[in-house]
């Protein structure tokens, strides 16, 4: 199904692209005297990323082409906590927000992704690599009309980023092809949200 455009489809251009440097190996040793693990993450407060969608659902709604063809705004969201040992865990999100010429209701398909960071999460650039998995529960987008799920064919995707990490605490995406999305980012956590996308389908 050719209308499928969700960033993970871009994502696998840079698919091929190695992480740069040793995140090192989770040991899952413990502290005696607290019990926590080493490689446990020791902070997670940003912002939610999705909170910028409010407002733009209907962005594409004027768009010169999509005013005459069934089409949608849509938005890409990643949501990463990375563990002192360099694991990283999380969701991306496709959010649909169809334009009036679409009888689909707004909905959102979701991936968990699991994967490594190539370096220290710190200020400068960083390599991700990650392999996504839907999920089926937490996915709410109905069939089309010729019963096929909106994320047909990509159930499974190997992804890679290059990050920019700016010392203000803003997160960069970027894929080959130019900017994903920006965000946040602190010591264990990593967030973006997209430009409102237009889209056809």
């Amino acid at each position: 199904m050719k209308r499928f455009a969700i960033a993970i489809l871009m994502l696998g251009c840079g698919a091929d692209k190695a992480p740069s440097g040793d995140t090192g190996t989770p040991t899952g040793d413990t502290d005696p005297t607290t019990g926590a693990t080493e490689c446990a993450a020791t902070s997670d407060a940003l912002s939610d990323p999705r909170d910028g969608i409010a407002g733009d659902e209907a962005f594409c709604e004027d768009n010169p082409y999509l005013s005459k063809v069934a089409g949608a705004t849509t938005f890409y969201v990643g949501d990463f906590s990375v563990d002192n040992c360099g694991a990283v865990s999380g969701i991306e999100e496709w959010g649909i927000y169809p334009n009036s010429n679409w009888t689909y209701d707004d909905c959102t398909a979701v991936w968990d992704v699991t994967g490594t960071l190539g370096g220290p999460l710190e200020a400068g650039n960083i390599d991700i690599t990650m392999t996504a998995e839907i999920n089926l529960f937490e996915s709410d987008c109905v069939p089309d009309a010729d019963d096929q799920d909106i994320w047909i064919g990509f159930e499974t995707q190997e992804l890679s980023y290059n990050v920019e990490l700016a010392a203000d605490g803003t997160a960069t995406f970027l894929l080959p092809s130019g900017t994903l999305g920006s965000g946040e980012w602190n010591a264990n956590h990593l967030t973006y949200l997209s430009e409102p996308n237009c889209k056809a389908f």
